[in-house]
């Protein structure tokens, strides 16, 4: 492979959006790209991120873990990073699956009762001695404490798991207690997401204000943004918003 390539065929080597590799480099998951007058290319490093970023994504990692792995490879590079350097990065996660599985019956309690804030009050409930304090085995003791499960990482499985499974047991009566669930804390990709669809719009505050607007921002900049080609120039989203709203 040459030196760099232009942003379309990084796509094509890896199979990430356009859209997608913009946004990694919004983020600041990739290093800063090089610039061809309008054009990015993309160095072999760049790509190789890249492929990384999309396994690690397929995996579920959240974007705060690619970025403490990409990290991680950098500082070893050339030689593969310390096995023990890598696993601290999902330690943290699987203490918080060890919590949930150890309070399995009191979470299917939570759930008999079909209503998300219920659920959530569980989640927040979750308390462990050790990670309370600790963000990984090695990482010194924290001043404050900090939740075991995140308020984002919540509201994602109310969103995506137990409001479907909600559904499919009791119907639309759950959509009611869903409605109502303020929105969670902002993060990058949110952000980011509501600036490409909205702009300087106005009426972008409605679209971010409870966790369903957010979701379903989420899913749209999903579908507008990361896994279609198509230049931002012309995207469809504003002339479908006009006809929405």
């Amino acid at each position: 492979m040459i030196a760099s390539v232009r942003i379309g065929e990084a796509a094509r080597e890896t199979g990430v959006t356009i859209k997608a590799i913009r946004h990694y480099e919004a983020v600041g998951l990739l290093t800063t790209l090089e610039r061809e007058g309008r054009y990015r290319r993309l160095s072999t490093e760049n790509v190789d991120q890249l492929r990384l970023i999309a396994h690690c994504r397929g995996l579920g990692f959240t974007l705060r873990e690619i970025r403490e792995v990409l990290r991680a490879v950098a500082a070893a590079h050339p030689a593969c990073p310390d096995p023990v350097t890598m696993l601290a990065v999902v330690e943290r996660r699987l203490g918080a699956l060890a919590l949930l599985v150890g309070a399995w019956s009191s979470f299917v309690r939570s759930l008999s009762r079909y209503n998300p804030r219920h659920a959530q009050d569980f989640f927040h409930g979750l308390d462990h001695a050790f990670w309370n304090y600790h963000y990984t085995i090695t990482s010194p003791l924290a001043a404050m404490p900090m939740a075991t499960i995140g308020e984002s990482r919540v509201a994602e499985i109310v969103a995506n798991v137990l409001l479907p499974y909600f559904f499919l047991s009791k119907g639309f009566e759950t959509w009611a207690n869903y409605e109502t669930l303020p929105a969670r804390l902002s993060n990058r990709r949110l952000e980011t997401g509501a600036s490409r669809l909205f702009g300087d719009d106005p009426r972008r505050p409605r679209f971010t204000r409870s966790i369903a607007h957010q979701q379903g921002l989420l899913q749209i900049y999903e579908d507008f943004c990361l896994q279609d080609n198509s230049d931002c120039a012309h995207c469809p989203f504003p002339e479908q918003m006009r006809k929405w709203i």
